[in-house]
């Protein structure tokens, strides 16, 4: 592990963040959901908010864990591929399929910040090794969770996440 920035914090992902509720979408008694498939996301996106609709009778069995504000989804199949984004409002209370892991940050971890250490070398390094299949190269769950994080004070990450952003829609521009 390469040397952590003085007063910054180390915690396993499953320390700092909670688990998503599993739900069959026709408990919800709702007609229609919308569900984030792996195949909807193409890379890292920072600000998911589209999702098709899905009949919640019709819905696949993998539609099962239901997504919040903030949360970053991570494709657990072919983890190279960086099938990771941040949910967004527009879909908060939908659901998202059981190949992420779906990490909900507690309150000492910015929910881009804990987004944008997924996508760095670091988080990377740790990952990759792990994973099992020749065909669909997968990591587990409770994988991702055991994974290291560090990070700084919210003041801090806050700070961190606004110069990257910046820096990012720049790019884009």
């Amino acid at each position: 592990m390469k040397p952590i920035p003085r007063g910054w914090s180390v915690q396993t992902v499953a320390a700092v963040t909670d688990r998503p509720i599993k739900l069959d979408p026709r408990e919800t008694r709702r007609e229609k959901v919308r569900y984030v498939d792996i195949g909807l996301i193409d890379g890292p996106v920072s600000h998911l908010a589209d999702a098709p609709t899905v009949l919640s009778a019709e819905a696949p069995s993998r539609c099962r864990q239901l997504i919040a504000t903030g949360d970053t989804l991570y494709s657990t199949v072919r983890p190279y591929l960086r099938k990771v984004a941040l949910v967004s409002e527009e879909l908060n209370g939908e659901f998202a399929s059981t190949g992420y892991a779906v990490l909900r940050p507690t309150e000492g971890l910015h929910p881009a910040f804990l987004y944008y250490f997924t996508l760095s070398k670091d988080f990377e390094e740790q990952i990759l090794p792990l994973q099992k299949g020749v065909s669909y190269p997968a990591v587990l769950d409770r994988e991702v969770r055991a994974q290291r994080v560090w990070f700084p004070k919210m003041r801090e990450q806050r700070r961190i996440v606004e110069i990257l952003e910046d820096h990012l829609s720049r790019l884009d521009a």
